[in-house]
């Protein structure tokens, strides 16, 4: 159940720290994050195109930057479904990217899957390096999403095919340009055991935010490496970079800070028992553990 406020939603917290156009548009399945921890992200367009997308120290400051990453066995001519990646399972290493795309073959269209990693020493993460080993497959229907699932400690590659033998076309439900966030509220009736139906959560909308373009995809990954998450936006003209404030973020940090401190003076015992280490989320990303 959706709900409003009686003084509407706030201002948006995140403001565009950069802008990277599309030389065609991607879809609703054409974004996915790098090598876990490194901070990357990869761009797919429906006309063949992937791009590398990541933050690097430059002249003493941390500055966006994107590369078209040169992946082999994609004709010039494909039309790229889906992009996925994943990291080897332990004790093997490396970044494992997976591409479903379609050639015009004239008179049909032909699908694909190209599986990609390198298993060179100091190469594993390299997307340079893994763009240039691939295993082609062929597929015997039409691929959609593309996903994969860790089975008997091996992670697997899955894809989605359509019922439909007509080449997949991007859109988006009702072509909006809205990027909405709402908030969770208390589920109503869980503590007098009613029906699950009514014993639904409410949610209120926080923020809305408004782009020129339809939105496509999303992912919320830390990519400066500072902590805190950036919202990582394709619309049909490109990728919007979304960062949190810094100030908000360091008085929200010692807010939470002088809470825990109250919290643990309260508790019986609670003095002359040494450090602790306590988890503070981070506006809405993971928990950052930290000495108190």
């Amino acid at each position: 159940m959706l709900a409003g406020t009686a003084g509407g939603p706030e201002p948006c917290p995140l403001s565009e720290d950069s802008f990277t156009r599309f030389s065609s548009q991607s879809n609703v399945y054409g974004l996915a994050r790098g090598a876990q921890g490194r901070g990357e992200l990869l761009a797919a367009t429906l006309k063949g195109k992937v791009l590398g997308f990541r933050y690097q120290d430059l002249r003493q400051k941390i500055r966006p930057v994107a590369k078209e990453l040169q992946f082999n066995y994609i004709p010039v001519d494909a039309e790229i479904v889906s992009i996925d990646t994943f990291n080897k399972s332990p004790p093997k290493r490396g970044l494992v990217v997976g591409i479903t795309f379609i050639k015009d073959s004239g008179d049909k269209a032909s699908p694909f899957l190209n599986i990609y990693c390198d298993y060179e020493p100091g190469s594993e993460y390299n997307l340079d390096s893994i763009a240039q080993s691939c295993l082609n497959l062929e597929l015997q229907f039409t691929p959609f999403q593309l996903g994969h699932a860790e089975e008997r400690s091996e992670t697997c590659i899955q894809v989605l095919a359509l019922p439909l033998p007509a080449r997949v076309t991007s859109s988006i439900a009702g072509s909006w340009a809205e990027l909405l966030c709402y908030k969770a509220q208390e589920a109503r009736g869980l503590e007098s055991g009613l029906p699950g139906a009514e014993a639904d959560a409410s949610f209120r909308l926080l923020w809305h935010r408004s782009f020129a373009s339809p939105l496509l995809a999303m992912e919320h990954v830390d990519l400066t490496g500072d902590g805190l998450r950036e919202l990582a936006v394709v619309s049909l003209k490109g990728l919007h970079i979304l960062q949190h404030s810094l100030t908000q973020a360091s008085h929200l940090l010692l807010s939470r800070l002088r809470q825990r401190a109250q919290q643990q003076r309260r508790q019986p015992g609670g003095q002359g028992e040494g450090p602790r280490t306590i988890g503070l989320p981070v506006l809405g990303g993971p928990s950052v553990p930290g000495p108190f």
